[in-house]
């Protein structure tokens, strides 16, 4: 398997492949959704498992289900964990987010870094791995926000990250599910470009009442890179 360990800054090691890597949105999406350690929270498509090691790394200890439906993300994801002694808070599961086997109802927190592009648009790519991490399949949006609803507690939290082109259609969606939009933040360059990403929270069973988050530029609050081990 093509490998690569990679060294978050204090030297901790992390797994990655060509396919499943530390995105800068997944690690946005990480810091404005951070669980207290009380909570049990499901990441949905966790890939190499980048928000939960996210957390890990920072100091806290939710109990985390991270759902990935492929086995080489899972594999990575493990390694990791177990890599760095973290196995007991982060568990690693192979599965389809559309044909989940987890409690409903059981979880505090949901996050989701999912696919942003209707399947066929945004560029396809030739790498299969890629093109599930990038277009809709399946059920598309209403699938894993049907599916975050469903593992969700009454009052539980589902936080995401999406294309801000598609805002209008996200909300919709979330509250048709019953997840009533309660904080969002725009993420840009700098203060005179266009956001290009937008965080969001939900809550289940929430009331209506929205805060918009000041705007986070990224040339003012740079995320801690990590580093392939040389």
């Amino acid at each position: 398997m093509d490998w690569t360990r990679d060294r978050f800054p204090d030297g901790r090691v992390v797994y990655t492949s060509p396919a499943h890597r530390f995105q800068t949105d997944a690690l946005r999406l990480a810091a404005f959704a951070m669980p207290a350690d009380s909570e049990r929270v499901c990441d949905l498509g966790t890939g190499c498992g980048s928000i939960p090691l996210r957390w890990l790394w920072r100091g806290l200890r939710p109990q985390i289900d991270g759902v990935d439906k492929q086995p080489e993300a899972i594999q990575l994801a493990a390694a990791s964990a177990a890599e760095n002694g973290w196995d007991a808070f982060f568990h690693p599961v192979q599965q389809d987010w559309e044909q989940l086997s987890l409690p409903a109802g059981a979880y505090d927190r949901v996050v989701c870094n999912p696919p942003y592009y209707a399947a066929n648009s945004g560029g396809v790519s030739a790498d299969p791995a890629r093109r599930l991490a990038r277009q809709d399949a399946g059920a598309g949006m209403n699938g894993w926000i049907d599916a975050a609803a469903r593992l969700l507690r009454h009052g539980g939290r589902l936080c995401l990250c999406y294309r801000p082109e598609r805002t209008v259609e996200l909300l919709g969606a979330l509250r048709r599910a019953g997840l009533e939009p309660k904080r969002l933040q725009w993420v840009q360059a700098r203060a005179d470009a266009r956001p290009r990403l937008l965080l969001c929270e939900a809550r289940k069973g929430g009331r209506p009442g929205l805060v918009v988050e000041p705007v986070l530029l990224e040339n003012e609050h740079k995320e801690d890179a990590i580093c392939p081990e040389r």
